[in-house]
């Protein structure tokens, strides 16, 4: 009887050593599952900041010698970037609104336009410009409270008065 026993336990220790192998296998594979999604999710979320940080630095070089300021448009931080085509103001606003870098590119500075008029250019929970001694200061803030920084020169520009 005890040489039958022992025989069984032989034969189920082939079995018990592949689930214990199986179960390592499935706790790697998950652990390295979730591992990659959080990666994943904040290369995106970087990514994202980055590319809102290159469309504003490309808008800014983009105008050349043409007047910029910042200014409170909707009760947001905004850049503003005018540039004059004959007798008309081409007015180009770029800022952040519910939840996206938006721009807003207008005929004339005085138009009544609100901060949910703008086109959704990439999702972006903040940005605030600031512009002091011929450099523009961007700070991005992401939906996950990510900062970037961005510092441009923008030289000898008129500012709008």
């Amino acid at each position: 009887m005890k040489a039958k026993l022992g025989k069984q336990l032989v034969n189920l220790l082939p079995l018990l050593l592949f689930v214990l192998l199986a179960a390592s296998v499935l706790t790697v594979l998950l652990t390295g599952a979730k591992l990659y999604g959080g990666l994943s999710e904040r290369d995106h979320s970087s990514q994202l900041r980055r590319t809102a940080a290159q469309y504003i630095a490309t808008k800014v070089h983009q105008s050349g010698t043409h007047s910029m300021e910042t200014a409170d448009f909707g009760g947001v931080s905004a850049l503003v970037i005018e540039e004059m085509s004959g007798q008309d103001a081409l007015v180009t606003r770029i800022y952040c609104h519910d939840g996206w870098l938006r721009e807003l590119y207008t005929f004339c500075e005085d138009e009544d336009m609100t901060a949910d008029a703008g086109e959704k250019i990439l999702p972006m929970e903040n940005a605030a410009f600031v512009i002091d001694d011929g450099l523009l200061k961007v700070t991005l803030t992401d939906k996950e409270g990510r900062v970037n920084t961005l510092t441009l020169h923008i030289g000898e520009k008129e500012r709008l008065e």
